[in-house]
């Protein structure tokens, strides 16, 4: 996995990554951020994420049952379905989700200075890829 795929130089990389990191310094990144970041950055997708070792969340009747990871692979297909599903979602927080108090802009709108929509589709095929 390289990150030639989405940036064409390094300065379009560094100008994302202060985003994330200004972002991450007022604490207003989710999971699926970090996914992204580890993606682009070519490291390990659970990087900084740890697996559900609690015996009473693995036990019989809990969402972890099927796997200690299952955390994060929601919130891997959660990252894929957002940017795939980017314009759908733009259009709904444009229209209703920024009158909202605490409605928090979509992945996509956070970065769309530094992210083309030739970039999430890339990304998008990319990850769908490397998460087979």
């Amino acid at each position: 996995m390289t990150t030639n795929y989405t940036f064409s130089n390094k300065e379009q990389f560094q100008q994302y990554q202060s985003a994330f990191r200004a972002f991450s310094r007022d604490k207003n990144v989710s999971a699926q951020e970090h996914i992204l970041y580890n993606f682009i950055r070519n490291k390990d997708l659970k990087r900084g994420f740890t697996p559900i070792t609690n015996s009473k969340k693995l036990g019989v009747g809990t969402n972890y049952r099927r796997s200690e990871w299952a955390t994060f692979d929601t919130m891997l297909a959660d990252l894929k379905n957002t940017i795939h599903g980017r314009k759908h979602i733009k259009e709904w927080f444009e229209r209703y989700g920024s009158k909202l108090a605490d409605a928090r802009p979509p992945l996509c709108m956070k970065y769309q200075d530094v992210i083309s929509e030739e970039m999430w589709d890339s990304i998008y095929t990319s990850l769908c890829e490397v998460t087979k």
